[in-house]
C-alpha cells in the first residue's frame, strides 16, 4: 500500500520539475532544502508553543492548528505512522484520547460540554505528531527549554502576586490570598511540578558526573 502524494510533493513537482532551467539534481536539491527549511519552521512553533503552554489558550490553539497543518500537509506518511507505531510514548497518547472518546458514549454530560471536553482531550495528539519533528536532542532542549523559561516567569509573577507587589490585571487570575499568574490554581500547581521534576533531574544528572 502506498500512501497518496501529499499537497507539498504536488507544489513542489509543479514548480520545480516544469522549469526548464532546473536540472533534476538541481530540483531535488531545491526540494530537500524547502522541506528541511519548512520542517525547522514547524519546530520553532512547537518550541514557541513551550513558551505558551503556560500564558495563553488563544495563542496555544492557533500554533496547535499550525502543528496539525503542517502535519496533514506535510507529507510523508508512512515514516510518520512508522515513527507512532515504534514509540509507546505516542501510542499512549493516542489511547488515552481513545478513551475520552469511549467516555462520549455513556457520559452523562450535555452535547456541548461532551465536546468541549473531546477537543481539549484532542490536544493529546499534539504528542504523536510532535515525536516525529523533535528527533534531534538540540531541538528537545529547546523546547523544554522555552518552557522551563516561561515557568520561571510565571513563578515570579505568582510570587509578586504573593507578595502584594504586583496587582491581578484581565490577563493574571491571582490574588494574594491565591497567588497564580495565569492559569487556576490547579492547572498553575501541575505546570509548577513539571520544570520543578526537570530542575531536579538535571541537578542529579550534573552531580552524577
Amino acid at each position: 500500500f502506498r500512501f497518496p502524494v501529499s499537497p507539498l510533493q504536488m507544489l513542489e513537482r509543479r514548480f520545480f520539475a516544469r522549469d526548464p532551467g532546473v536540472d533534476a539534481t538541481t530540483a531535488t536539491n531545491a526540494r530537500r532544502w524547502s522541506r528541511a527549511a519548512a520542517e525547522d519552521a514547524v519546530r520553532w512553533v512547537v518550541v514557541i508553543l513551550g513558551l505558551t503552554i503556560p500564558v495563553s489558550v488563544v495563542a496555544d490553539n492557533i500554533l496547535f492548528t499550525i502543528i496539525v497543518c503542517a502535519w496533514i500537509f506535510g507529507g510523508a506518511y508512512r515514516e510518520k505512522i512508522e515513527g507512532i507505531r515504534n514509540n509507546p510514548v505516542a501510542l499512549a497518547a493516542i489511547a488515552l484520547f481513545a478513551l475520552y472518546l469511549a467516555g462520549t458514549f455513556y457520559s452523562i454530560g450535555s452535547d456541548s460540554e461532551v465536546l468541549v471536553t473531546v477537543a481539549k482531550g484532542s490536544r493529546l495528539l499534539l504528542i504523536p505528531m510532535v515525536i516525529p519533528l523533535m528527533r534531534e536532542a538540540r531541538w528537545r532542549r529547546r523546547g523544554i527549554a522555552a518552557f522551563q523559561a516561561s515557568m520561571l516567569v510565571t513563578l515570579v509573577i505568582s510570587y509578586l502576586i504573593w507578595s502584594g507587589l504586583m496587582s491581578p490585571t484581565a490577563l493574571l487570575k491571582g490574588t494574594p490570598h491565591d497567588p497564580v499568574a495565569f492559569k487556576a490554581h490547579i492547572t498553575h500547581n501541575v505546570f509548577m511540578a513539571c520544570p520543578a521534576f526537570l530542575f531536579a533531574l538535571a541537578a542529579f544528572d550534573a552531580k552524577s558526573r
